[in-house]
């Protein structure tokens, strides 16, 4: 559903791509959607994970992400 929004709204956002305006329809923040962009474009990757507190430290930890690699 956001992609659909995104594919519709992606001209009025300033250039930002289908992704971007993907993110920027779930509230991501401009500065960070650029980022993001930037680094997939370089061949990165992002997951975006969705649940409650305890579901999203589990799945930190599954995946062996602390806030130091997040920084």
């Amino acid at each position: 559903v956001a992609l659909v929004g995104a594919l519709e709204g992606a001209a009025l956002l300033g250039g930002l791509g289908v992704l971007g305006a993907a993110l920027a329809d779930i509230g991501v923040p401009k500065d960070s959607i650029l980022e993001y962009e930037t680094e997939i474009k370089a061949g990165k990757f992002m997951l975006i994970a969705h649940g409650t507190h305890t579901e999203i430290q589990q799945a930190r930890a599954t995946l062996g992400i602390t806030e130091k690699t997040l920084a």
